[in-house]
């Protein structure tokens, strides 16, 4: 290549290789600052179009199946809190009548929907933040049934490992209690619209 390129003892490329992928647009654009504006400075997304395609079509997949599963999860809260109220329904016909205005009967309501969300939270940071950790060191070995893949240009190696980014866990958690939130509102509504003398009578 030296030959063909009339480079002989030169460089046509240097190639770099980052601890952090995601952070390479922003990496080649700091070297770009230091360097003349003869020189090319391409991040791998530059460099491979085709993989960078292939990867924002994966987290497309990946936003829909995570949608879907907050839909199911919202559901699901739903009915509990629903028959929950439907159950209490003598309790708060009572809490009513001793006082507590329909306001802070919603806010009890939304408030224990917020924390069996927290308690879920939880669990899910705590078990999948081990998972994640075993993920990010040791990865998954495909050494056995798979060999390295080359595709646009780029290696897939036979070893999987997940990419621990705070955003990662922030961003769900957010989502989560929100969802929480929004699936408590109904309940919440409906115990806070009882009408005493009808909810304490009702078995």
């Amino acid at each position: 290549l030296q030959q063909l390129l009339v480079l002989p003892g030169g460089l046509h490329e240097i190639s770099l290789r980052i601890t952090q992928p995601l952070q390479a647009a922003s990496f080649a654009k700091r070297i770009a600052a230091d360097l003349p504006q003869t020189l090319e400075i391409l991040d791998w997304g530059e460099l491979l179009p085709e993989m960078r395609e292939v990867i924002a079509s994966y987290d497309v997949s990946r936003l829909i199946i995570v949608t879907i599963l907050y839909i199911a999860t919202g559901l699901g809260i739903l009915n509990t809190f629903f028959m929950s109220v439907i159950e209490r329904t003598r309790e708060f016909g009572v809490l009513m009548a001793i006082g507590m205005r329909p306001g802070q009967i919603r806010l009890m309501v939304l408030l224990e929907t917020l924390s069996m969300g927290l308690l879920a939270l939880f669990c899910g940071v705590l078990l999948g933040g081990v998972l994640s950790l075993y993920m990010a060191t040791v990865g998954i070995d495909l050494s056995g049934s798979l060999t390295p893949i080359t595709y646009a240009g780029g290696t897939i190696l036979p070893r999987l490992h997940a990419v621990l980014e705070p955003a990662n866990v922030i961003i769900p958690s957010v989502c989560l209690l929100l969802v929480c939130l929004l699936a408590g509102f109904l309940p919440a509504h409906r115990a806070a619209c009882m009408q005493p003398v009808v909810a304490i009578r009702q078995e």
